[in-house]
């Protein structure tokens, strides 16, 4: 479905540009072998776990730091050739998922070399 977006002339005639209705979703991008801190409201005092599911394939997490509503993990060095489609839970000490997100694993800049 489209709806009406701006207008353009052709030849002198309005011609309508038609843009789609729905946004396109963004997720979080996140760069591949990072430490990362998420905002997880209802993380207690006592540690959980964290799991990376990439490919379905779950990847556990190294957890740098938990405290009450922040947790901080260490993204692995994955070997990656292009952005990759991931997502990231966390659960507490129960196994209860308590965050669930969605993000895209980037690559690093590339480095430019000074001649």
């Amino acid at each position: 479905m489209t709806v009406p977006g701006p207008v353009v002339e052709s030849n002198g005639i309005p011609v309508p540009i038609e843009v789609p209705s729905t946004p396109v979703p963004s997720v979080p991008r996140v760069e591949n072998g990072v430490e990362l801190s998420i905002l997880v409201p209802k993380a207690a005092e006592l540690q959980g776990k964290a799991a990376l599911v990439i490919n379905d394939q779950p990847v556990m997490l190294e957890i740098t730091d938990w405290k009450p509503g922040v947790v901080t993990i260490q993204m692995p060095t994955l070997l990656l050739s292009a952005d990759t489609p991931a997502a990231i839970f966390v659960a507490d000490v129960e196994s209860n998922v308590i965050f669930a997100s969605e993000i895209m694993i980037v690559l690093p800049p590339v480095p430019v070399s000074q001649p």
